[in-house]
């Protein structure tokens, strides 16, 4: 297979780095930074962003509950804040007294917000706190569900995957993976493997039986790997670093199809999130360079070109 892309847009709006990016709906975005600005933008339209607030808050992470039209933010300084975007009014700002906040992710009853201090705080999505479980003496830094099989994984900052069981909010069971922290996780429930991007800049993948078997070890980036995402209908995973790049492997091969850098006037900074828009195959990437950018992929059926 053979990536090829474009740069479609750039969305310029931010006075600092920006951390996160939110999917609203195939039409429609936030993204959030060190500025405490949350803008909305349309992918058609890059030019006029909606600043929906000004939160004083440097934001580390968000999540959009479409159930509850609920835009849910994580802070550097250990707020949870919830903004209503149908009347663009902030209706919670919750201390967790956890430290930083970052990473939040949601199933089909309930949020989960990982914390600095290492503890995974469990919320309904009214926002009302469930639980709470102290998983490790650092950082957690990443969060993915695996909704088939009830599983919980959180990364974090002491080299460790925890496999979590939500019904019973527990630790099931934990892989050591990384000779340091672990930034980025992605699951592919197609596969029921488990991506896991460290500060090491490799990508380590495992399938995840009763044992977690360790399957692929990939000197992916040149530094922190600090977001990945998967799009099962292309068959690839996108990997953003510390090192100024995106690139694209095939999920089955894991060979690099492609690499995002300033061939193409990309980011000049740290990449620190991606979004994908399926339908329009519209690859979203937000850095400290204080810019959203746009790509779009295209992939063709042929032998992988090295000269790609």
């Amino acid at each position: 297979m053979k990536m090829e892309l474009n740069k479609y847009s750039q969305w310029l709006g931010h006075k600092g780095p920006v951390y996160t990016l939110a999917l609203i709906d195939e039409h429609s975005f936030v993204s959030a930074g060190s500025d405490g600005l949350i803008i909305k933008w349309t992918p058609d339209n890059p030019v006029q962003g909606l600043v929906i607030a000004q939160t004083g808050e440097q934001i580390f992470c968000s999540h959009y509950i479409s159930s509850a039209s609920l835009l849910v933010l994580g802070t550097m300084s250990g707020y949870l804040l919830a903004i209503d975007l149908k009347q663009q009014i902030l209706l919670h700002k919750i201390d967790l007294s956890c430290g930083s906040v970052f990473s939040i992710q949601s199933d089909d009853q309930f949020l989960y917000v990982a914390t600095q201090s290492g503890v995974l705080i469990v919320f309904n999505h009214l926002l009302e706190s469930v639980n709470q479980l102290a998983i490790s003496n650092l950082s957690l830094r990443g969060i993915a569900i695996n909704h088939t099989d009830h599983q919980i994984y959180v990364a974090s900052s002491d080299k460790h995957v925890y496999i979590i069981n939500p019904i019973h909010l527990s630790v099931r069971s934990q892989i050591q993976v990384a000779q340091h922290s672990i930034f980025s996780l992605a699951y592919s429930a197609e596969s029921k493997r488990l991506y896991i991007g460290s500060r090491d800049a490799r990508l380590y993948v495992y399938q995840m039986l009763e044992k977690p078997e360790l399957i692929k070890t990939i000197d992916a980036h040149l530094f922190t790997i600090n977001d990945m995402l998967i799009d099962p209908s292309k068959q690839i995973l996108i990997s953003a670093s510390r090192d100024k790049t995106i690139r694209i492997w095939d999920l089955q091969s894991f060979e690099l199809l492609k690499v995002i850098d300033q061939k193409y006037e990309a980011h000049r900074n740290s990449v620190n999130k991606l979004l994908y828009l399926g339908q329009s195959n519209l690859l979203i990437s937000a850095s400290d360079d204080r810019s959203v950018m746009g790509w779009k992929l295209h992939s063709i059926n042929t032998k992988y070109d090295t000269n790609g």
